[in-house]
């Protein structure tokens, strides 16, 4: 069970210590990558709500090739968000079905809910509160059009 978190790395593949305090008191989004244009709006909307002092934390699940893979993708394209041990990103698609159309033969047991980029929202415990299909152009232009308000809708799912 992937839940409590107890490893995350920075953009750069560093360990954080303390994962658990690091999300204390945020909004967590689970983040499966593979959108061009989700990408660039995830990493400002991420920026924009460290700025304003809004608590709300990305945690990048990856569906690379390899851990060198994702770790060369995160260093070009990510905004300064957590991410999950390469070697444990499985538990993780396989628990919210979240997941790559490419990774769909290794998840066979596994439901697919959402292809990628998708952003589930979690509480402590793992428990989903929301998920969110971000390759909706709906989606993306609400989050355009309401920039970090849009985040009020899971203020009451804070660590």
């Amino acid at each position: 069970m992937p839940f409590p978190i107890n490893a995350l790395e920075t953009k750069n593949g560093d360990p954080v210590p303390d994962p658990k305090s690091q999300l204390a008191g945020k909004v967590v989004a689970l983040w499966c990558p593979a959108c061009q244009i989700f990408t660039p709006l995830l990493s400002v909307l991420h920026e924009e709500a460290q700025e304003n002092n809004i608590d709300f934390e990305v945690i990048y699940v990856s569906s690379d090739h390899s851990a060198e893979e994702s770790l060369e993708y995160r260093k070009a394209k990510h905004g300064e968000w957590y991410s999950i041990p390469f070697e444990q990103t499985a538990a993780y698609k396989i628990k919210y079905g979240v997941f790559a159309g490419k990774e769909q033969s290794t998840f066979s047991d596994t439901e697919r809910r959402s292809g990628i980029p998708t952003l589930v929202i979690v509480d402590p415990t793992g428990k989903e509160m929301d998920l969110l299909d971000c390759d909706d152009n709906k989606v993306i232009q609400e989050i355009e059009g309401k920039g970090t308000a849009f985040l009020k809708r899971w203020e009451a799912f804070k660590w």
